[in-house]
């Protein structure tokens, strides 16, 4: 809450902006200020009333006086998927924009060609979805088992499901690629065996981030329960369960070409 103001000229004026500066006419105003020694401040700076005050004397835009990244480095996915696509049509923040991305429809053309070649040339039998191929295969075997054969492939491991729209991608896979009433290994395992309360021991085995959580019931509650994770056929293979890690079922792989 502002509960003090002192507009030069109160807001908004027509052709200026959102973002605020002292100006050379109100100068008169802080002649007077006392410089206090409450502080002990850095070198080239003032203390006044608690704070430390510096002066910088070369020009720079508002954002990036307040720390924010000016060449767009600041800019990420809200699932928190890892950036490491980028399409810009031109390079942000372009005047008059803002810090919500979409996508335009002058590049439609670029964008029907990117999708049919796909961003990745995958091996027969696997299938590309952003950086990543991804090989659903059909034997069923243990859970340690499926783990191991998924790291001989390169930066190979059981798939990690990172979001929402990666959940859909790998229950369409499944479900395009056979009818049979089994679930489906996934990355997911709890190494702790149920020592950490709450589900909180459960991870990804190849090390990625826990942002997204889909269980279908929550891991321990059934009465079939175990350590290694499954996506479900019940929910179209976009919710997980717990199961023994001994049990064989079919599995996904995620690699790098």
């Amino acid at each position: 809450m502002m509960s003090y103001n002192a507009w030069e000229t109160n807001p908004p004026i027509p052709n200026t902006g959102y973002c605020g500066t002292v100006t050379k006419n109100s100068g008169k105003s802080n002649e007077n200020k006392q410089a206090s020694p409450e502080n002990l401040c850095p070198t080239d700076t003032v203390t006044y009333s608690y704070y430390c005050y510096s002066l910088h004397t070369t020009p720079a835009s508002w954002m990036e006086a307040n720390g924010h990244q000016p060449s767009g480095d600041g800019w990420e996915w809200s699932s928190n998927d890892k950036l490491n696509f980028s399409s810009w049509e031109r390079i942000p923040l372009s005047p008059y924009e803002g810090y919500c991305g979409g996508m335009t429809k002058n590049s439609g053309e670029i964008l029907e060609k990117e999708e049919v070649s796909g961003p990745l040339n995958c091996p027969i039998g696997s299938v590309a979805y952003y950086s990543h191929c991804y090989a659903l295969l059909m034997t069923p075997i243990a859970w340690m088992d499926a783990s191991m054969d998924c790291q001989k492939r390169h930066l190979g491991h059981l798939v990690s499901i990172l979001s929402k729209s990666e959940a859909s991608f790998v229950g369409a896979l499944i479900r395009n690629s056979f009818n049979n009433f089994y679930d489906v290994w996934i990355g997911l395992h709890d190494p702790t065996e149920g020592r950490q309360l709450n589900g909180d021991g459960w991870e990804w085995s190849n090390g990625d981030l826990m942002n997204y959580s889909a269980w279908e019931k929550a891991p321990l509650s059934d009465t079939n329960f175990g350590f290694c994770g499954s996506v479900t056929q019940s929910s179209g293979f976009q919710k997980w369960k717990d199961y023994n890690c001994d049990l064989k079922l079919p599995y996904i792989c995620k690699f790098r070409n």
